[in-house]
């Protein structure tokens, strides 16, 4: 029964994290009254929290576009473009992908892909991602405790993929850094 109760708690956080990511609302926004009181004083007793904007930085290349993170963040040592945390808790990866494969298949072929790899509540759907049109898997994984959210935007005839690891309490703090990012330097402060 403590094992369904913390399944629950974990899949309602989920569902929130997936409709302030969608709407870019905060978690206030996303509880509802019918959430008994315990679990509403949990949820907001971790919302997560934003990182003030003289705290950001760029990074990026022209291959692989920019996007903004906090100042902490370092490239993790990769051939790829991925950027972590002090901690390692948090992680942004960029990359470009090339080939014949459409976004919507290539979507759906990275969410049957996660959830064979042991993801839960994996879900799909469409993003605005900073004025470009992105397809987006996102998932959680339970034994990690960690979730996962990768944008594919089709972008002068590559595909960009954005992704990014990181706790519940990092939430906000993705959704803020993920919107700053662009296929090109122009318009970077």
């Amino acid at each position: 029964n403590l094992q369904r109760g913390i399944i629950m708690k974990r899949l309602l956080c989920i569902c929130l994290l997936a409709a302030c990511l969608l709407s870019s609302c905060g978690v206030e926004h996303a509880l509802n009254s019918t959430a008994d009181e315990a679990t509403r004083d949990e949820i907001q007793a971790t919302e997560p929290v934003t990182v003030k904007s003289d705290d950001l930085k760029w990074f990026g290349t022209d291959t692989v576009g920019y996007i903004k993170l906090p100042s902490e963040f370092k490239k993790y040592d990769s051939k790829d473009y991925v950027f972590v945390n002090k901690d390692k808790s948090m992680y942004v990866t960029l990359r470009v992908l090339n080939g014949d494969v459409t976004v919507g298949a290539l979507q759906k072929k990275l969410a049957g892909k996660l959830a064979e790899d042991g993801a839960q509540q994996v879900n799909t759907t469409s993003h605005d991602l900073n004025g470009h049109g992105a397809k987006q898997v996102l998932c959680y994984y339970l034994t990690m405790d960690k979730y996962m959210v990768i944008n594919l935007v089709p972008y002068d005839g590559k595909i960009y993929y954005i992704a990014g690891e990181f706790l519940y309490s990092q939430s906000a703090v993705y959704s803020q850094c993920i919107e700053t990012w662009t296929p090109k330097n122009k318009g970077r402060d």
